[in-house]
C-alpha cells in the first residue's frame, strides 16, 4: 500500500499530491530564475524551447562558480532543484512498485527539464498548444538508443486559465486541469495519448523528467543501415520521421477527430 496520496485519473495515469513541501516558493524561484538570473546560479539559462515557450536545467558541477555559491539565489535554485529531484524519486518508486513494473536494466531519468509554456499558443487552430502525442516516439521506436518509458510531470502553478492537459485513449477524452505540486505519472507508450490545452492567460511553469530504457534497435532496422550504409540510411530515416511525426499523433477539432493531412488543408486554406 502507497504512503504517497495519489488519485487514478484513468487507468494507469496517477496524479499524486501534496508530496512537494511549498509549491508556491518554488513557484516564485521558477519564475524569478527565469526573469533574472541568466543562468548565474544553480540553473542554466532559460532557452528557447521549440515555440512552446522557454526551459533549462541545472547546471553540471564543473559548471558552476564557487563565486556565486552563497548568493541567495543560488541556494534558493539549488534547494529547489533537491526537493525535484527528490519528489521524482519518491513517486516513480511507488508508482513502478504499485504497478508491478520491473524497470529493465540500464534504465534512468532522462533529468528535469524546468519549463515555461506561453499563452495564445494554437498553431493548428484547434484550442491546443500541444496535439495528442505519445512520448515514446512511434517513428523512432526501431531505432537503437534510449526510449521513453514512464512520464512525470510535476506541475508549479495553477493561476493560469487553459492550459489544462486532456488524454485521448482509446476514444475517450480524459481531462485534467493540475493543482500546483500535482505530479503525473503515466506510460510514455501507446494508446496515452495527450495533449495540452491553449493557455489563455498567464504562464504555465512545470517540470518534465521520464523514465529512459535502452534499445538495441529491431533487427530489420540495423540490417536496413549496413544494407544503405549509415549516412544515407540516417538520410532516409530523418525523412521519414520528418513526414510520420505529425501523422502519428491525433487531432480533435470541435470535438471531432481529425487527420493531420485533413487539418492541415483546411489551416493552409484559412478555413480551420
Amino acid at each position: 500500500m502507497s504512503n504517497l496520496e495519489y488519485i487514478e485519473i484513468y487507468p494507469n495515469v496517477d496524479v499524486y499530491r501534496n508530496v512537494l513541501k511549498d509549491p508556491k516558493q518554488m513557484y516564485d524561484v521558477m519564475k524569478q530564475s527565469e526573469k533574472t538570473s541568466e543562468g548565474k546560479y544553480f540553473l542554466n539559462t532559460w532557452d528557447p524551447w521549440a515555440h512552446f515557450g522557454t526551459y533549462t536545467q541545472k547546471k553540471h558541477p564543473h559548471e558552476i562558480s564557487q563565486d556565486v555559491s552563497e548568493d541567495e539565489m543560488f541556494i534558493k535554485e539549488e534547494a529547489f532543484v533537491y526537493e525535484v529531484e527528490d519528489a521524482y524519486n519518491k513517486v516513480i518508486m511507488d508508482y513502478v512498485e504499485r504497478h508491478g513494473i520491473e524497470l529493465p536494466e540500464g534504465w534512468r531519468f532522462s533529468g528535469c527539464s524546468y519549463s515555461k509554456y506561453k499563452p495564445s499558443l494554437d498553431l493548428m487552430n484547434n484550442r491546443m498548444t500541444m496535439q495528442y502525442h505519445t512520448d515514446h516516439i512511434t517513428s523512432q521506436k526501431d531505432m537503437p538508443g534510449d526510449k521513453f518509458f514512464i512520464t512525470c510531470t510535476m506541475y508549479i502553478n495553477d493561476d493560469y486559465v487553459g492550459g489544462d492537459i486532456e488524454f485521448f485513449v482509446d476514444g475517450k477524452l480524459i481531462n485534467h486541469k493540475p493543482q500546483a505540486g500535482d505530479i503525473l505519472v503515466f506510460p510514455s507508450t501507446e494508446p496515452y495519448y495527450h495533449g495540452v490545452k491553449t493557455i489563455e492567460e498567464n504562464e504555465k511553469f512545470f517540470v518534465r523528467n521520464f523514465i529512459m530504457v535502452p534499445s538495441d534497435g529491431t533487427e530489420e532496422w540495423l540490417a536496413n543501415q549496413k544494407r544503405y550504409g549509415a549516412y544515407k540510411w540516417a538520410k532516409m530515416e530523418l525523412e521519414r520521421i520528418e513526414y510520420e511525426d505529425p501523422r502519428n499523433m491525433r487531432y480533435i477539432q470541435d470535438g471531432v477527430p481529425v487527420m493531420f493531412d485533413d487539418l492541415k488543408n483546411k489551416e493552409d486554406a484559412g478555413i480551420a
